[in-house]
């Protein structure tokens, strides 16, 4: 695989099924299933799995401030055994969690889902 998202949450069900329906074979998805503690060595042994992998990227759709990304991103990079670099897929920052517009919300859901795949 190329390329690995990780993920949790429920937005691994939607970026399942775009992979799927995008027939993308050369991206696998990792959903973390428990945050804390942080179970790092069992991360580090599935990352090593993909051996060709050449990007990783951190999906969520809370914004950037929210969510995972902040505390596990420390985490990631010190079980990483290259200089690879982890992207940021996800809402920017914002004083809310909600956009306060549910078209909106699925405009960026959808850009979301699509930009993980399409990243480079």
């Amino acid at each position: 695989m190329k390329k690995v998202l990780l993920t949790s949450g429920k937005i691994y069900y939607e970026l399942d099924k775009y992979r799927k329906t995008s027939a993308a074979t050369d991206v696998a998805i990792v959903r973390i299933e428990q945050l804390y503690p942080f179970e790092g060595e069992m991360l580090s042994e599935i990352l090593s799995t993909y051996t060709g992998m050449e990007e990783l990227l951190w999906v969520q759709e809370e914004p950037r401030n929210m969510g995972a990304w902040n505390f596990l991103r420390p985490r990631l990079y010190d079980i990483l055994k290259t200089n690879m670099k982890i992207q940021y897929v996800g809402r920017p920052e914002s004083a809310s969690p909600a956009v306060g517009s549910g078209k909106l919300a699925a405009r960026q859901q959808e850009a979301i889902i699509r930009t993980a795949f399409t990243m480079l």
